[in-house]
């Protein structure tokens, strides 16, 4: 999820801000700064599509209009996007990190293993959220028994 993911960036920044391998301090490395910038940003769009689609909700049933359908396959496919783009950020942390983010001391290889695990849902599996919204927008049948 994206505040586990912006918990990744923010636990690699802090280990690699004085971190050295071979007599090179990591946070000088341009690939270090690459991954911290896109991991960030994938974060972040996580997050906001996360608190975008929960206050366009909380707005519908505020208002009386209630969930459409075509809002209950937004919602699934902006959530498994998030989860996705959440995803992509810590193993981009973790590839990046090197073999000390497997030790059980570092807060990176929980990260990784909780991410991994909820990302893994089936709820959340963009292969099964995303063709009801694909199909709702191109105009064909939607089988709503999977939404």
């Amino acid at each position: 999820d994206a505040p586990t993911a912006e918990r990744a960036v923010e636990e690699f920044t802090a280990f690699t801000r004085e971190r050295r391998s071979r007599g090179l301090r990591v946070a000088d490395l341009e690939s270090s700064q690459l991954a911290v910038a896109e991991a960030a940003a994938q974060a972040e769009t996580a997050a906001m599509a996360v608190e975008q689609t929960i206050d366009r909700n909380i707005r519908s049933v505020e208002s009386g209009e209630g969930i459409t359908t075509d809002q209950v396959a937004w919602t699934r496919r902006n959530s498994s996007y998030a989860t996705q783009l959440a995803r992509s950020a810590v193993n981009l942390i973790f590839e990046t990190a090197g073999g000390t983010a497997l030790y059980a001391s570092n807060p990176l290889q929980e990260i990784f293993r909780d991410v991994t695990a909820g990302s893994s849902h089936l709820a959340l599996a963009w292969p099964r959220a995303a063709p009801s919204y694909g199909q709702i927008r191109l105009g064909l049948p939607v089988d709503f028994d999977t939404l």
